[in-house]
Protein backbone atom coordinates (compact mmCIF):
# COMPACT_ATOMS: atom_id res chain seq x y z
CA UNK A 1 0.00 0.00 0.00
CA UNK A 2 1.34 3.42 -0.93
CA UNK A 3 1.41 5.90 1.93
CA UNK A 4 1.15 9.66 1.66
CA UNK A 5 4.88 9.90 2.43
CA UNK A 6 5.67 7.48 -0.42
CA UNK A 7 3.40 9.37 -2.81
CA UNK A 8 4.96 12.73 -1.87
CA UNK A 9 8.48 11.35 -2.36
CA UNK A 10 7.59 9.88 -5.77
CA UNK A 11 5.86 13.09 -6.88
CA UNK A 12 8.75 15.31 -5.77
CA UNK A 13 11.19 13.12 -7.70
CA UNK A 14 8.96 13.10 -10.79
CA UNK A 15 8.45 16.87 -10.64
CA UNK A 16 12.21 17.44 -10.48
CA UNK A 17 12.82 15.20 -13.51
CA UNK A 18 10.22 17.13 -15.53
CA UNK A 19 11.58 20.50 -14.40
CA UNK A 20 15.03 19.48 -15.65
CA UNK A 21 13.62 19.34 -19.19
CA UNK A 22 12.04 22.81 -19.25
CA UNK A 23 15.03 24.84 -20.46
CA UNK A 24 15.49 22.76 -23.62
CA UNK A 25 11.78 22.27 -24.42
CA UNK A 26 9.99 23.87 -27.35
CA UNK A 27 6.83 25.92 -26.82
CA UNK A 28 4.24 23.11 -27.08
CA UNK A 29 6.29 20.69 -25.03
CA UNK A 30 7.02 23.40 -22.46
CA UNK A 31 3.28 24.03 -22.08
CA UNK A 32 2.72 20.32 -21.41
CA UNK A 33 5.64 20.19 -18.97
CA UNK A 34 4.32 23.23 -17.11
CA UNK A 35 0.83 21.70 -16.91
CA UNK A 36 2.25 18.45 -15.54
CA UNK A 37 4.47 20.26 -13.03
CA UNK A 38 1.55 22.42 -11.88
CA UNK A 39 -0.73 19.39 -11.36
CA UNK A 40 2.00 17.50 -9.51
CA UNK A 41 2.74 20.55 -7.33
CA UNK A 42 -0.94 20.89 -6.45
CA UNK A 43 -1.15 17.25 -5.40
CA UNK A 44 2.04 17.54 -3.33
CA UNK A 45 0.69 20.65 -1.59
CA UNK A 46 -2.60 18.94 -0.79
CA UNK A 47 -0.85 15.85 0.55
CA UNK A 48 1.57 17.88 2.66
CA UNK A 49 -1.34 19.29 4.61
CA UNK A 50 -2.27 15.80 5.76
CA UNK A 51 -0.27 15.11 8.88
CA UNK A 52 -0.60 11.33 8.88
CA UNK A 53 2.05 10.43 6.33
CA UNK A 54 1.55 6.73 7.00
CA UNK A 55 -2.12 6.91 6.05
CA UNK A 56 -3.07 5.23 2.79
CA UNK A 57 -2.64 7.47 -0.22
CA UNK A 58 -5.91 9.04 -1.35
CA UNK A 59 -5.67 11.52 -4.25
CA UNK A 60 -6.52 15.06 -3.18
CA UNK A 61 -6.80 16.92 -6.50
CA UNK A 62 -8.96 16.19 -9.55
CA UNK A 63 -5.94 15.64 -11.81
CA UNK A 64 -5.05 12.60 -9.69
CA UNK A 65 -8.58 11.17 -9.25
CA UNK A 66 -8.71 8.57 -12.02
CA UNK A 67 -12.41 8.94 -12.84
CA UNK A 68 -12.39 12.71 -13.41
CA UNK A 69 -12.18 14.49 -16.76
CA UNK A 70 -9.19 16.45 -15.46
CA UNK A 71 -7.34 13.19 -14.70
CA UNK A 72 -8.12 11.85 -18.17
CA UNK A 73 -6.75 15.04 -19.73
CA UNK A 74 -3.70 14.94 -17.45
CA UNK A 75 -3.04 11.31 -18.43
CA UNK A 76 -3.15 12.34 -22.10
CA UNK A 77 -0.60 15.09 -21.37
CA UNK A 78 1.62 12.67 -19.46
CA UNK A 79 1.49 10.07 -22.22
CA UNK A 80 2.40 12.74 -24.80
CA UNK A 81 5.35 13.82 -22.65
CA UNK A 82 6.39 10.19 -22.22
CA UNK A 83 6.52 9.81 -26.01
CA UNK A 84 8.55 13.01 -26.37
CA UNK A 85 11.02 12.06 -23.63
CA UNK A 86 11.09 8.30 -24.17
CA UNK A 87 14.85 8.35 -24.76
CA UNK A 88 15.51 10.01 -21.40
CA UNK A 89 15.07 7.20 -18.91
CA UNK A 90 14.77 9.38 -15.80
CA UNK A 91 11.96 11.43 -17.33
CA UNK A 92 10.09 8.39 -18.68
CA UNK A 93 10.40 6.75 -15.26
CA UNK A 94 9.16 9.91 -13.53
CA UNK A 95 6.15 10.06 -15.81
CA UNK A 96 5.44 6.35 -15.24
CA UNK A 97 5.52 7.00 -11.49
CA UNK A 98 2.86 9.73 -11.81
CA UNK A 99 0.74 7.62 -14.17
CA UNK A 100 0.92 4.78 -11.66
CA UNK A 101 -0.37 7.03 -8.87
CA UNK A 102 -3.32 8.07 -11.03
CA UNK A 103 -4.28 4.77 -12.65
CA UNK A 104 -3.37 2.07 -10.15
CA UNK A 105 -3.54 3.67 -6.75
CA UNK A 106 -6.42 6.13 -6.94
CA UNK A 107 -9.93 5.16 -6.01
Amino acid sequence: MTTNANAIAALVKSKAALQDQCDAAGADTLDKLEEAIHNISSEIGALETITLTTAPYIPQTDAFKNATDKAKAFLTTLNTLKTIFNDIGAVASAIDSVINLITKLSL
